[in-house]
């Protein structure tokens, strides 16, 4: 699976998890297994560091309570 990630993120920390939505979600349960990525702050040139999704085929993930758009914001945002 590892050389189906991006090339930045192969000797990353990593685990296989089960992630899914909060039990009140509105648009109803959803699940999904996936290979979590760590990233630390010093390998996104001192930006926030965070977690990755990724399924079988390396396609990242969208958590399922994250909107799309607040997943990037998150990730390009400095940290205080």
């Amino acid at each position: 699976m590892g050389d189906r990630l991006p090339a930045a993120l192969r000797e990353a920390p990593s685990e296989v998890t089960i992630r899914h939505s909060d039990f009140d979600d509105e648009s109803g349960f959803r699940a999904f297994g996936s290979l979590d990525v760590h990233e630390d702050a010093a390998s996104r040139g001192g930006l926030r560091g965070g977690t990755r999704h990724f399924d079988a085929s390396g396609r990242e993930l969208v958590h399922p309570n994250r909107r799309a758009e607040a997943h990037a914001m998150m990730r390009d945002t400095p940290r205080p």
